[in-house]
């Protein structure tokens, strides 16, 4: 970008754009510049000899004229595309940054998956995320919770968890599968956003806070008109760049890995709990795997012409979705299954990704553990609060340690740090309103049973601080909604059975 000096973070990103990524787009050149006056000329000759093209819900006009190029007019964004074939660049020129910003993502991101395919990728239908090395792939149709699945994940604090992409994932390899991210937004439904908590964020100013954009599908780019109004019957679609999500929420993501497992999700509010299916045999993966492939030719238009363009030096004969993929591929060590998403899904789905990225053997020769009942998993930072003997526990009314003293804290909001939510929680809990807080020390165990001795199989991990009060203690008016008071009880006779594993680990080990 040669005037748009402010917009360099947000597409040179070292996760999606790495040194290390496809030699044939890294011979293209990308430029954009802001010109107010273009597309006012350009406008009235919008007819005769242009195409119509959709993209994301955008219309564009196309041509292509005698020189190897080709101009695209996006009407929605009010700006000029020019793709030249012959020399291998890009240029974009928007009427202003915003819309400007907006097809500049998305022709970088063209860029480099036409170039993954014309390497032999192929594309899935998929939204991933890494741990370790491997990846968790959730496919499934428009609607089946793809997305909601990546951002429980996300949202999960569970360390060293990265996101992949939303909605798309290339795979390559003969043998053994990997992933490769599609370099894409992160397109959420506000229900989506409000299942993990993050609806409050999605206010007008989004794009701002975040240094991203924001927009509405059905009306782009005008992130200043969303509203999420409880009133409102119309469903919102919110569009956010990796980038937002890490400034935002503290989000990390990767450039891919292994390929661990895919697990098709299907949506279905009104259930209780989630069901998990194993696929039985490599037919079945095989099947899996076909039925989510995208061809680049029907179900994403290359508006950019970087594969079908005859003079395009990415030209490929044969798109992702071909009736071969997967065909080559082994999935010895690939879990695939097909998942319910019942009103248990964030902590069945982090359960899951928990337990097929740890490090070891590959998922696929462990599947057999994935009986009833399905894993969970919590993250949270506690406190250890001591006056000489006693120590200072909370009441907890609901989950796996209902009924049992624990140590109060609890999961840090989206984009919150651990000291932040430590210190909001012990004001919810304890009414505590001046405390000194110590180092935190990393703690993880695993849970098979519940307080009332049903089986659960539950990771429970987080980050226990030693903490000082220097106020006294609020009875009334606690705001928590899982905790019923608190009280100091001598560690030296209190029963352990009264406790739950976490406070038992904290204190009795």
């Amino acid at each position: 970008m040669h005037t748009l000096p402010a917009l360099y973070p947000l597409l040179r990103s070292h996760v999606y754009y790495a040194d290390k990524g496809s030699p044939e787009a890294q011979l293209w050149s990308v430029s954009g510049v802001v010109d107010t006056l273009l597309w006012n000329q350009l406008a009235p000759l919008l007819g005769d000899g242009w195409a119509p093209v959709m993209d994301y819900g955008e219309l564009g006009l196309i041509m292509d004229d005698e020189h190897g190029r080709r101009l695209i007019a996006i009407e929605d964004t009010r700006t000029l595309i020019v793709v030249d074939y012959t020399e291998s660049k890009i240029c974009a020129v928007g009427r202003d940054s915003r819309g400007l910003f907006i097809d500049l993502y998305k022709s970088i991101r063209g860029l480099h998956a036409a170039a993954a395919v014309h390497s032999g990728a192929s594309m899935l239908h998929a939204s991933a995320v890494e741990r370790n090395g491997k990846v968790v792939c959730f496919i499934g149709d428009k609607g089946s919770g793809k997305t909601t699945s990546l951002l429980s994940c996300l949202s999960a604090g569970m360390p060293g968890l990265r996101g992949v992409s939303d909605d798309k994932v290339l795979v390559s390899g003969d043998g053994n599968p990997a992933v490769t991210a599609w370099p894409s937004v992160v397109n959420a439904a506000v229900g989506s956003l409000s299942d993990v908590g993050l609806a409050g964020y999605a206010g007008p100013d989004m794009h701002l806070k975040g240094g991203g954009v924001s927009y509405l599908l059905q009306n782009l780019p005008l992130a200043e008109d969303l509203s999420i109004d409880g009133s409102s019957s119309r469903t919102f679609k919110i569009r956010l760049v990796p980038e937002e999500l890490r400034c935002l929420f503290g989000y990390e993501f990767s450039e891919g890995g292994s390929l661990a497992a895919v697990v098709g999700v299907s949506l279905s509010i009104n259930s209780r709990s989630s069901e998990l299916r194993e696929c039985e045999d490599a037919a079945e993966k095989t099947d899996l795997f076909r039925r989510h492939a995208i061809s680049v030719d029907s179900n994403h238009p290359d508006w950019l012409g970087l594969s079908s363009h005859p003079g395009s030096p990415l030209l490929t004969e044969e798109a992702g979705g071909s009736a071969n993929f997967a065909s080559d591929m082994d999935f010895t060590k690939v879990f695939c299954a097909r998942l319910v998403l019942g009103r248990d899904r964030n902590d069945v789905l982090r359960g899951l990704t928990h337990r097929l990225t740890e490090e070891g053997d590959g998922a696929g020769e462990k599947s057999t553990r994935f009986s009833e009942p399905l894993p969970r998993y919590h993250f949270g930072v506690y406190a250890k609060i001591r006056r000489g003997r006693e120590v200072l526990l909370v009441r907890k009314t609901r989950g796996p340690y209902a009924g049992l003293l624990d140590l109060p804290g609890g999961r840090p909001e989206p984009g919150e740090s651990r000291i932040d939510a430590l210190r909001r929680e012990l004001a919810e809990e304890l009414g505590a309103s001046r405390v000194s807080l110590g180092e935190f020390v990393r703690l993880g165990l695993h849970v098979t049973s519940d307080s009332g001795g049903r089986a659960i199989d539950f990771v429970h991990e987080g980050e226990v601080c030693e903490v000082d009060l220097l106020d006294n203690l609020v009875i009334d008016e606690l705001e928590s909604s899982d905790t019923a008071g608190w009280e100091w009880v001598d560690i030296t006779s209190v029963p352990k059975q009264a406790m739950s594993a976490l406070a038992q680990r904290a204190f009795c080990s």
